[in-house]
């Protein structure tokens, strides 16, 4: 049924295929990739001039012209969307050391408006409460020796914070676990929408909170991408008082953090990531800056 609509928009007139997400086909992966590729192409009116795919096996090579496909980002890139990232953060800075629950409920307000106002265009469903109720980890001294700061309950549609998450990470750690509760599984993905509400919001510390939770995932694919020198040079754009306050929040959970237990639980985590197609595991995290060079790439 799948094969037969996506052969009937290809039959529209267009003349290139591209198989996405075949990544994320269930095992044994050598036969799934190509037969559900070649399910699509038995049904296409003409053969194509140029087939791609994400993943492929032994079998696609005479189907797909080219294969494993992914996206790379030149330095220059990189140290663009870094530099106007740097520069938005350093202008939304603002001291935060606690919140009330009167700025809970406001970031919960802001966070559902900004869902609301991306949906139509960012292929997101809109919250389904005006107000969804927040509940915090019963077994919070559990999840920060083990790292979590947030969780999404299946079972019962509901989302949950750990008491220990620091202010200036409250708003951020909010809008990704929402993006959960309205079916965004990536861990990517999450932190890209979050990252697309925060900002907007006119509250100054929901957009720092929103920007410093990206921080992390920028300074690591600096630290793999750029020189020695290039990357100090990025690290001195950056205001004292953000780092300052991104040293705080990582030695506060460095201190509630078990090495042991936190093994465990990377483990486990990971496998289950995996399980549910993401197939980079907890590495998908970081993957969120490539997904935010994309998306400017294509807006700005």
């Amino acid at each position: 049924e799948v094969g037969g609509k996506l052969a009937a928009l290809y039959n529209c007139g267009f003349e290139f295929v591209y198989f996405d997400g075949s990544e994320g086909t269930n095992p044994p992966f050598e036969y799934h990739v190509p037969n559900a590729q070649y399910r699509v192409l038995r049904k296409l009116g003409s053969s194509p001039k140029f087939c791609e795919g994400a993943a492929k096996a032994h079998f696609s090579w005479h189907m797909l012209s080219g294969g494993n496909a992914f996206d790379i980002f030149s330095d220059e890139a990189f140290k663009a969307f870094a530099e106007r990232f740097i520069h938005q953060l350093n202008n939304d800075f603002i001291e935060i050391d606690s919140l009330t629950e009167e700025d809970k409920w406001l970031i919960a307000d802001e966070v559902v408006s900004g869902y609301q106002e991306i949906a139509t265009t960012q292929g997101i469903h809109p919250p389904f409460h005006l107000r969804p109720r927040v509940k915090t980890m019963l077994y919070t001294p559990l999840a920060s020796k083990v790292g979590v700061s947030g969780s999404m309950m299946p079972f019962f549609c509901e989302f949950t914070l750990n008491g220990d998450v620091p202010a200036s990470q409250y708003g951020a750690t909010y809008a990704h676990e929402l993006s959960h509760q309205q079916g965004i599984t990536n861990e990517a993905e999450a932190n890209f929408y979050a990252y697309q509400v925060c900002p907007r919001s006119e509250w100054q510390p929901l957009r720092f909170s929103g920007r410093l939770a990206i921080l992390p995932h920028l300074l690591s694919n600096a630290r793999g991408m750029l020189s020695d020198g290039d990357y100090q040079t990025l690290l001195s754009a950056i205001r004292p008082e953000v780092i300052e306050q991104y040293q705080r929040n990582r030695a506060h959970w460095l201190e509630l953090y078990s090495p042991l237990m936190g093994k465990v639980q990377d483990w486990v985590y990971d496998l289950y990531l995996k399980g549910n197609k993401i197939g980079s595991g907890q590495k998908n995290y970081s993957e969120v800056i490539g997904l935010l060079i994309s998306w400017e790439g294509n807006n700005l």
